[in-house]
């Protein structure tokens, strides 16, 4: 759930190899979607900014985030539903958390993550 400001950037780290190498899956307050490699101080945009129209942008409103992936493809999943893939063999395997960034410097933001769960998915 988010509220307060829109200019905001959130959502799932994953493969996290340590401070500066792993991938982000963010989306923003007004529902676009971006993955992106950090890699040191190299920043690789591996699916570019692109509408998650299962996104709920109502302020409050809760939604999924998801990642799914082995041997290097990854899916991208909001609200149940698939909304990207990518292909990326850098990170094997590696811890996983979530992220906020409130761009707005004249808004407060809020964010609730609940029912965390890492782990490999069912087959």
């Amino acid at each position: 759930q988010t509220s307060g400001a829109v200019n905001t950037a959130f959502g799932l780290i994953f493969q996290v190899q340590d401070d500066d190498h792993y991938y982000a899956f963010r989306l923003s307050g007004d529902g676009y979607f971006l993955v992106e490699k950090i890699d040191g101080e190299k920043l690789v945009t591996l699916v570019d900014w692109t509408l998650a129209t299962p996104f709920d942008t109502t302020e409050d409103a809760p939604n999924t985030l998801a990642v799914t992936g082995a041997d290097g493809a990854y899916q991208l999943f909001v609200n149940g539903e698939q909304v990207g893939e990518f292909a990326d063999d850098g990170y094997g395997a590696g811890s996983a958390g979530y992220m906020v960034e409130n761009f707005d410097d004249t808004a407060p933001a809020a964010f609730v993550f609940d029912d965390f769960t890492a782990g490999e998915p069912a087959e």
